[in-house]
């Protein structure tokens, strides 16, 4: 892999299986069976892509019934982008952070 297909590798690449789609919306569902009341996504990296979010959130949204919530930093410089797909998708709570 070369190093800038890294920043290409997140849940909407078929290639990754580990962390895919369905692993969190199973996960999600879980904890919401679990008796969960609120679900957050906490990107602490800042490395969530935003079409990620827009995936990850939207997905959710069509699964489980409890907020969601959103959390990441701008540490790659994509978070406001991020943040507006995530908001698109659906999410329950904006909380987002940057560097200080």
């Amino acid at each position: 892999m070369r190093g800038g297909d890294l920043l290409h590798r997140d849940i909407l690449d078929p290639a990754r299986t580990k962390y895919s789609l369905d692993y969190y919306i199973k996960m999600a569902r879980e904890l919401e069976r679990m008796g969960a009341h609120i679900l957050a996504i906490k990107d602490m990296a800042g490395l969530c892509r935003p079409y990620a979010a827009h995936a990850l959130v939207k997905a959710l949204r069509e699964e489980i019934g409890i907020p969601i919530h959103f959390h990441t930093h701008d540490t790659s410089g994509v978070n406001a982008a991020s943040v507006l797909q995530a908001s698109d998708a659906g999410w329950t709570s904006p909380i987002s952070r940057s560097p200080r």
